[in-house]
């Protein structure tokens, strides 16, 4: 099925790597393939970060028809090159939320860098409660007297988020928040999936690389979406979930330095200001006419001779 939508392409001599990049194209080329990317990192950011080879093929087809429509450049065809390109936007969607990601883990639960026993005793012990029934959800880890509070209220989701899609008013989630509003599960999934990746550097009590693959990570991506659901279904008379998506989108708007939707629509000037205006003139017109009068009977006056 996708062999039929796809073209051989030519090679390009200035790649001697025989890596396809989108600076390999003319410019409309370079113009269509760079709003694919654009829109194929956001569908992966919301409907899912680690997609099967289908449905790779199916959401880089999809990201294709989009930025044709968008552009409204001349169609050309999906290439397998041009399929190169943007099917890698998806293993860097996942090493930038990890890059991202990390600082901010480090500084909101309080990881330490130092070598000494007490610190790597220290880290250890974090990341084992964290990890433990995913401590990392909650806002409070609580302790032996005190239960856990805040249930997906911790800030590093918050934070991961704006880090990845809302770092300016620009930045994706703002330009596509069609799809980024409300915070879809499958986002706040990837951020969480992100979070546990970086705690299992600190596993051993030092910090040390751990890769973000697929094959260990996604059934960990797939928990958390199944587990918002639950969560959604079981809290439905609050409406927890939907209360959470949206105030993460506003939140993250807000932090971007974009105005809300509801501030960015500037309603147009209602008719009743028109027949406003009218009566403004009338009266004016009126008053006008009333000091022309007043002025015509003190002149008349002056000129009458008393005697």
């Amino acid at each position: 099925m996708f062999a039929r939508a796809v073209k051989k392409s030519k090679k390009n001599k200035k790649n001697k790597k025989g890596r396809p990049k989108a600076s390999d194209y003319n410019e409309s080329e370079k113009v269509i393939i760079n709003l694919a990317n654009q829109v194929y990192r956001s569908l992966l950011s919301t409907e899912n970060a680690f997609p099967t080879h289908e449905k790779e093929v199916e959401l880089v087809k999809d990201s294709w028809e989009h930025a044709l429509t968008i552009s409204k450049l001349e169609p050309m065809l999906l290439s397998t090159d041009i399929f190169r390109v943007i099917r890698g936007r998806g293993s860097q969607l996942r090493g930038e939320a990890k890059t991202k990601l990390i600082p901010l883990v480090e500084a909101v639960y309080g990881f330490d860098a130092g070598r000494g026993r007490k610190s790597i005793r220290a880290n250890r012990k974090l990341a084992a409660l964290l990890k433990y029934e995913k401590g990392y959800l909650y806002k409070s880890l609580g302790d032996k007297n005190t239960p856990r509070r805040g249930l997906y209220k911790n800030p590093i989701i918050r934070r991961g988020i704006c880090a990845l899609w809302f770092a300016n008013d620009q930045d994706e989630g703002i330009e596509f928040s069609e799809v980024f509003n409300p915070m879809p599960i499958h986002a706040i999934a990837l951020i969480l999936t992100t979070v546990e990746c970086v705690i299992n550097m600190w596993t051993t009590g030092v910090k040390r690389s751990v890769a973000f693959h697929s094959v260990e990570y996604r059934p960990i991506y797939l928990y958390h979406i199944e587990q918002l659901e639950i969560f959604g279904q079981y809290t439905r008379e609050r409406n927890l979930l939907g209360k959470l998506c949206k105030r993460l989108y506003i939140e993250a708007r807000i932090a971007a330095g974009a105005l809300l939707e509801s501030e960015s629509r500037i309603p147009d000037i209602p008719l009743s200001a028109f027949d406003a205006a009218m009566k403004e003139d009338e009266d004016e017109d009126n008053d006008e006419d009333k000091n022309k009068d007043e002025g015509d009977s003190e002149d008349d006056e002056s000129d009458t001779d008393p005697y």
